[in-house]
């Protein structure tokens, strides 16, 4: 596979992502973001002083709340996670690109026959909602600036 550009950027840095309120994807978020990357042919390094540039972002919002019941006469719990999600890509303190996502997730609470929740399971519910989640959004993400960056390059040639 040859070396994909994105917006003229040939070599691009996932940086960090910060997270506004501590769910712990911010690394996650990253390394999904820059496989999805890498996959499609951008060439990725650590090194941000030999990117030609770099993508961060930030967390600014991450909900859990109760899911609106689906059946009004079997009740079921079902928790949502949603956070939203801001990138950006830059170059020598230019912004190249923008992006946002906000994307939501459900999740059960573990019962088991007239028991009470297993704090447990629903913790693990809920981590691989977020793992779903971090796939999801990176993805998301990645399709903008790969969006973008087809659009800017056809438009270039129009203008040659």
């Amino acid at each position: 596979m040859h070396n994909q550009s994105l917006l003229n950027a040939k070599t691009i840095a996932v940086a960090g992502f910060i997270e506004d309120q501590p769910i712990g994807i911010a690394g996650d978020l990253a390394t999904a973001i820059a496989q999805r990357l890498a996959a499609s042919g951008v060439f990725i390094t650590n090194d941000t002083n030999k990117a030609d540039a770099v993508l961060s972002g930030r967390i600014i919002s991450a909900n859990i709340t109760t899911a609106p019941i689906r059946d009004p006469n079997q009740p079921i719990e079902i928790y949502r996670l949603s956070f939203t999600v801001l990138a950006t890509l830059t170059s020598n303190n230019n912004e190249l690109w923008r992006g946002q996502v906000t994307l939501a997730d459900d999740f059960l609470p573990s019962l088991s026959h007239n028991e009470p929740a297993n704090d447990l399971h629903t913790e693990a519910n809920r981590h691989e909602a977020l793992l779903r989640l971090v796939g999801s959004v990176a993805q998301n993400l990645v399709d903008q600036l790969r969006t973008i960056s087809a659009i800017k390059a056809d438009t270039d040639k129009t203008k040659d």
